[in-house]
C-alpha cells in the first residue's frame, strides 16, 4: 500500500509539528513529492494506530498531533525512534541470552557444572506438621465465654447489685 511508510510517517509528523495548531486535515498528508497523498484516510488510521494522532471526536476530520508524537519529533523523528526502538530491542535479547547462558550451563564462572546438576538428586527434608485444629473448636470457645460472661453478669446482678 504505501511502500515508504516510515518516510512518510516522518515527513507529516513534521507537517504536524509545524503547524501553528499542531492539527491538520486529514486530506492535508503529504507523499514525499509533496503532493496531497493518496488513500490519506488510511494513512491517518495508520498514524492513529500508531498512537502518533488522534481525530477531533466529531466529524473526524481533523488529525491533532499527540504528546507522543510531539516527543518523537523532539527526540529526532519517526526514523531516529524506530531504530532506538530496534536498538533497544537488539540489546534487551542479548541481555536475556547472557542471562540464560549462565542458567543452562554456558560461562557460569563456577557456580555449578551443567552435567552436575543434571546428574545430582535434589533431596528436600519435610518435618511433619500438626493437623490444624478445626475452626468449630474456637467458635465453640468463644461461644463459651460468652456464656459464661453472660451468666457472670447474671450471677453479680442477682445477687449483689439487687440486695
Amino acid at each position: 500500500m504505501f511502500e515508504n511508510i516510515d518516510d512518510l510517517i516522518e515527513l507529516n509528523l513534521k507537517l504536524l509539528a509545524e503547524s501553528i495548531t499542531q492539527s491538520v486535515f486529514k486530506h492535508s498528508f503529504l507523499d514525499e513529492n509533496g503532493n496531497n497523498l493518496k488513500k490519506s484516510e488510511i494513512f491517518a488510521k495508520i498514524l492513529e494506530d500508531k498512537r502518533l494522532i488522534t481525530f477531533e471526536p466529531k466529524q473526524r476530520f481533523r488529525c491533532d498531533l499527540t504528546e507522543f508524537g510531539r516527543d518523537i519529533i523532539i527526540n529526532g523523528g519517526w526514523i531516529k525512534y524506530l531504530e532506538t526502538e530496534k536498538t533497544e530491542l537488539i540489546e534487551n535479547q542479548t541481555t536475556s541470552n547472557i542471562s540464560i547462558q549462565n542458567y543452562i550451563g554456558g560461562n557460569n564462572h563456577g557456580i555449578q557444572s551443567s552435567k552436575r546438576a543434571f546428574k545430582s538428586p535434589i533431596t528436600q527434608t519435610m518435618k511433619p506438621t500438626a493437623p490444624k485444629e478445626p475452626i468449630t473448636k474456637s467458635v465453640l470457645e468463644i461461644v463459651s465465654w460468652i456464656a459464661g460472661i453472660i451468666a457472670t453478669i447474671i450471677v453479680v446482678y442477682e445477687f449483689v447489685i439487687k440486695k
